[in-house]
C-alpha cells in the first residue's frame, strides 16, 4: 500500500498545468489509474533507495513552459540527464544556474551556431525560450534513476501513448523531431498528417568524441517546415 496522497498530487499537477493550457488535454490521464501506477512506482523506487530525477515538482516542466495554443513542434529526446540537480523537466535543458552543462546540450548549441547562425552565440542552457515559442521538449521517459540512464522507459509508455493520441486528434500538422533511436521508435504513434524529422541523438557525438554532432540540418529544417505552414519560425 502507498502512503502518499495521490489525490493531492493530481490536483496540484492539474492546477500547475492550467496556465499553459495543458490541464484540459492531460486531465483524463492525470486522474487515471495509469497515472497512479506511475507515482506508486516512483515512490517504490525511492523506498528501495533508488532516487529519481527530476523531482516530482519538475517532471512536467515541458508542459508548464510550452503554451498549448502555441504548440507547433514536439522535440523528442530519450530520458532526463541522470545527475542530481541537472535535469529541469524539459528535454536537453538545464537551469541557468546549473554548474554542469551536459555534453549533449553543448553539441546542440554548437550545431545551431554552425548551421543556423554561422557565428558564435551566447546561449543560455535553460531552454524555456524554446518552450515559450511552442516547442514541447519531451523525453520519452519523464524521469530516470539517478546516475543511470534508460531506467523508466516502460513506466512512462502509457503516458506517451495517451499524449500522442491526444495530439493526433487535436494538433494536426505538428512538426515532430525524433532525436535518437529510442525516440524514433515512437514514429508510428504519430499520424502522417504531421511532419516527421529524424536525427541522431547528440549524445552519440559525445560518446564517439566527435568534433561536431551532425543533426542533418534539423534546426533549419524545422523553420522551413514552419514557414511552409505559415507559422512563426523559432529563434534559437
Amino acid at each position: 500500500m502507498t502512503n502518499i496522497d495521490i489525490d493531492s498530487i493530481r490536483d496540484k499537477l492539474h492546477a500547475k498545468l492550467e496556465p499553459s493550457g495543458w490541464a484540459t488535454v492531460l486531465r483524463h490521464f492525470i486522474y487515471s489509474d495509469e497515472f497512479t501506477k506511475i507515482i506508486v512506482k516512483l515512490e517504490h523506487e525511492t523506498k528501495e533507495g533508488r532516487r529519481f530525477t527530476p523531482s516530482l515538482s519538475k517532471m512536467f516542466s515541458a508542459f508548464y513552459d510550452c503554451p498549448y495554443d502555441k504548440l507547433n513542434v514536439v522535440m523528442i529526446g530519450q530520458d532526463p540527464y541522470p545527475y542530481v540537480g541537472v535535469a529541469d523537466g524539459k528535454a536537453f535543458s538545464v537551469s541557468n544556474d546549473s554548474k554542469h552543462v551536459p555534453p549533449s546540450l553543448k553539441y546542440i548549441f554548437k550545431e545551431i551556431e554552425r548551421t543556423v547562425y554561422k557565428e558564435k552565440k551566447n546561449f543560455q542552457p535553460d531552454l524555456s525560450r524554446w518552450s515559450n515559442q511552442g516547442i514541447l521538449l519531451l523525453n520519452i521517459a519523464l524521469t530516470t534513476t539517478v546516475n543511470k540512464v534508460g531506467q523508466h522507459y516502460l513506466i512512462w509508455q502509457p503516458f506517451l501513448a495517451y499524449l500522442f493520441d491526444m495530439l493526433n486528434w487535436h494538433k494536426p500538422q505538428t512538426i515532430y523531431v525524433y532525436m535518437g533511436k529510442k525516440a524514433s521508435d515512437w514514429q508510428d504513434s504519430v499520424s502522417d498528417n504531421n511532419k516527421k524529422l529524424v536525427t541522431s541523438h547528440p549524445a552519440s557525438a559525445a560518446h564517439n568524441k566527435l568534433e561536431n554532432w551532425d543533426s542533418g540540418d534539423v534546426f533549419n529544417k524545422i523553420n522551413e517546415c514552419l514557414q511552409k505552414l505559415e507559422k512563426p519560425q523559432i529563434e534559437w
